[in-house]
């Protein structure tokens, strides 16, 4: 979330540290029982916000982040996990690294599902994206992100990559 003074700073991080201990907690938890409390905590923090601010759509993407990875970490369907990144997409990233972070994840998980071409369309049009977006100095999340893709891709069009990444 955007850096606040004040009252607005302190909900900030009271929010990062009950974020924090809801995505502890998710490990012992069903994948529902995992959402009912990321969802608790959203409509526990909303009302602290101004309706329309930033900060608002913030706390938003960061509950739909942890929604997604949770679905993953849980071993969802991937139809489930596909509605989750939809959601997550829906709210927008708040930049380019952000999205390719969570766009690998879901190629990644495609590959490890063995669905080698889902993966590498994904992958590439990330690839695409990195490559595409507009340069703002030297960015090593992003080169980093590039690297991690490509392998991805790599990865993905070897027929023997798949006991590289078990």
């Amino acid at each position: 979330m955007v850096r606040l003074k004040g009252k607005r700073a302190k909900i900030e991080g009271d929010f990062a540290k009950a974020l924090a201990l809801e995505v502890a907690n998710a490990g012992s938890l069903s994948y529902r029982a995992a959402v009912a409390g990321l969802r608790r905590l959203e409509r526990s923090f909303l009302p602290m916000l101004p309706a329309k601010s930033a900060d608002v759509l913030e706390l938003r993407r960061r509950i739909a982040e942890q929604i997604y990875h949770q679905a993953l970490s849980h071993g969802c369907s991937p139809a489930v996990c596909g509605d989750k990144l939809r959601a997550l997409s829906k709210l927008g990233f708040t930049d380019v690294e952000r999205k390719a972070h969570f766009y690998l994840l879901d190629a990644r998980a495609a590959l490890l599902r063995g669905d080698k071409p889902l993966a590498r369309r994904k992958a590439t049009t990330m690839i695409r994206e990195l490559e595409d977006a507009p340069k703002r100095g030297r960015n090593p999340l992003r080169k980093e992100l590039l690297g991690l893709t490509k392998a991805l891709v790599r990865q993905a069009t070897d027929p023997g990559a798949m006991e590289a990444i078990s």
